[in-house]
């Protein structure tokens, strides 16, 4: 039922900004069919490929977006 119901996933961390406060990183998972059979299949640890290979659908990594805010200088790097 859930791979057949969920439209995406949006998941946020707040990460200290280098100035002051805190700053949103997001992961964006959009259910494409490849996420829904992941999902029907149990083969969770696979998503994260599939989010990788699937940015230009408006997949997200969290990894891309944080190394974006640490281009614009907005984060530390580690």
């Amino acid at each position: 039922m859930l791979a057949e119901s969920l439209q995406a996933v949006i998941a946020q961390t707040l990460i200290p900004k280098i100035d002051s406060g805190r700053i949103a990183a997001l992961e964006i998972m959009i259910a494409l069919p490849a996420i829904r059979n992941l999902i029907r299949e149990d083969k969770i640890p696979q998503m994260q490929h599939v989010i990788q290979s699937n940015q230009a659908q408006g997949m997200l990594p969290l990894t891309t977006h944080l190394k974006a805010l640490a281009a614009e200088g907005l984060i530390y790097t580690a």
